[in-house]
């Protein structure tokens, strides 16, 4: 029985200094970013209408396998601080289509090096002020696409302790936030 073709899966990342700020602005958007000399500082808000969309690449040379997904987007972006561990995001990503090649597009990418953040070093702040420091959490941010309606934002959710009680909830990991 024939049924709808889609491509979408989840990508566990470690929560750093360089790679996650490109999960973040596939999630939101792009940040606002303010600081003309470092430490410079990125805001990253919910609500926008369009979501930016990317292709992803997976590779297997041996075989030679390469499978290209484009139209991606971010359905929810999820992770949890706790007292040890380490720290770690998983993305859920919808697409709209699978390319399958012998070669790989993306070429051989660059080195990103990876100075991660601890789970100990979290606090909650509204309006700038601190109101809490982060023990464990569990959170949660779904845009809600799917491969019917890619381009289009359906519902805007944020989950997880506290979320209803916070208009802009920014988490500060050892001196980067998100909002």
């Amino acid at each position: 029985i024939k049924d709808a073709v889609t491509a979408d899966g989840n990508v566990v990342m470690p929560i750093d200094t360089e790679a996650f700020g490109f999960w973040l602005k596939a999630a939101f958007g792009p940040p606002v970013t303010t600081g003309a000399d470092a430490p410079y500082r990125h805001e990253f808000r919910s609500g926008n209408w369009s979501l930016p969309s990317f292709s992803v690449e997976t590779g297997m040379p041996e075989v030679p396998r390469y499978a290209i997904y484009s139209g991606c987007m971010v359905d929810s972006l999820n992770w949890q601080m706790a007292r040890a561990g380490l720290l770690t995001a998983t993305a859920s990503i919808v697409a709209q289509g699978e390319t399958i090649t012998t070669t790989s597009a993306a070429g051989t990418p660059a080195n990103i090096a990876l100075k991660r953040f601890g789970h100990f070093n979290g606090a909650i702040t509204r309006n700038g002020a601190n109101i809490g420091n982060v023990v464990s959490a569990d959170l949660t941010y779904a845009n809600c696409p799917s491969s019917d309606n890619l381009g289009q934002l359906s519902v805007v959710s944020f989950g997880g302790s506290g979320s209803s009680l916070l208009e802009v909830m920014r988490f500060q990991l050892g001196g980067a936030s998100a909002a």
